[in-house]
């Protein structure tokens, strides 16, 4: 019985040297560039019970992984090289309990996390969705790790733009219930894009919530008072809604408090003409372009609404059957056609591409 126990105990320990052997062998052929080798070796031990949780064989597999991800003919043969690296220093870091390899770890970690976030990226423009979400996620659990050189940020890597990228993949998944999850996330810190309020808003107006969309578009409105996509919005959402008349109020107040602010009149101007109170939308648009010489949009809407007034005169003209009545009818659309070139001269002036 005793020599059974002793052959168990040399065989046992003949199994755990050779997988130390391998994670060994692995290194060795790292050390040489011997990277096909060291692949092989580091898989082996990686697949094995005595070695598979050990934090040596999780760092050497996360150095071999990344140089493969670096190697221009293995890496076309491991397209995941970056996220197994990043995944095996990861869990190198959780199992090195003695701190042996954790500076080693943390100063490779980061390089192979942007390797995946470029994989991401790739497999959104790929429509690999569950991929890119697997990958943008892994990366949040590196950040810890990037404490004191911030290696990720100064890639231009954040958890904000990985919110918002996740955002997107959620998106295209039609998964609304994640995208808005994302997007609150980057409400909640008040990150520094516009376009979000805009996101989320549609989001709520697709679930029939306006209420909460017109919220969420004025808390952008609040951080963001002059961005022109916000402004559309928050006026698309009003007239759709049928309450111009509220956000004329709204706006008319605010010129009380600020009469000299170009945009708010050519916001009212929107909605008069909307509402066909042309004169009121002249107005205003005049009123615009008085205080700011170059303002292309208020210049273009008034020559074209000035413009379109004629074209409806000039329609209601054709319709008259008395050749008197019609001439009388086109001279007054002609002198609206004449009134409108000047404005829109102007807005050529201004721009002249848009009008190619």
């Amino acid at each position: 019985m005793k020599l059974k126990l002793l052959l168990l105990a040399v065989t046992l320990s003949s199994v755990v040297a050779a997988q130390q052997s391998n994670v060994q062998s692995a290194a060795n052929s790292l050390k040489f560039k011997e990277l096909k080798d060291a692949k092989d070796y580091i898989d082996k031990a990686a697949e094995h019970e005595q070695t598979k949780n050990d934090p040596k064989m999780w760092l050497y597999r996360g150095k071999i992984y990344q140089a493969i991800s670096r190697d221009t003919s293995l890496r076309k043969t491991n397209p995941d090289a970056s996220e197994i690296s990043t995944v095996s220093f990861l869990n190198c870091l959780k199992t090195d309990t003695k701190g042996w390899y954790t500076d080693e770890c943390k100063d490779n970690v980061w390089v192979s996390a942007v390797g995946a976030y470029n994989k991401a990226i790739e497999a959104y423009n790929k429509n690999e969705l569950e991929k890119a979400n697997r990958l943008y996620n892994l990366i949040f659990d590196v950040f810890p790790y990037d404490t004191k050189e911030k290696n990720l940020a100064r890639s231009n890597i954040t958890q904000e733009g990985l919110y918002k990228n996740l955002y997107f993949v959620a998106a295209k998944l039609k998964d609304n219930k994640k995208a808005k999850e994302y997007l609150q996330k980057l409400i909640d810190v008040n990150f520094n894009d516009p376009t979000i309020y805009i996101y989320m808003s549609r989001l709520q107006l697709a679930e029939k919530d306006t209420a909460k969309a017109i919220e969420t578009i004025s808390k952008g409105r609040s951080l963001f008072d002059t961005n022109n996509d916000l402004i559309n919005e928050e006026l698309n959402i009003y007239i759709a809604k049928g309450n111009t008349d509220v956000l004329i109020e709204k706006i008319s107040k605010a010129i009380e408090a600020d009469p000299e602010r170009e945009l708010l009149y050519y916001n009212r101007g929107v909605l008069y003409e909307k509402k066909k109170a042309y004169d009121k939308a002249i107005e205003d648009y005049k009123k615009a372009v008085s205080i700011k010489e170059d303002y292309f949009d208020a210049y273009y809407n008034l020559g074209a609404m000035i413009f379109n007034q004629g074209a409806e005169m000039m329609n209601a003209a054709n319709d008259l059957k008395s050749d008197t009545e019609f001439n009388k009818a086109k001279a007054k659309a002609d002198l609206k056609f004449k009134e409108s070139v000047p404005h829109l001269e102007k807005a050529h002036e201004i721009k002249p591409r848009s009008f190619t």
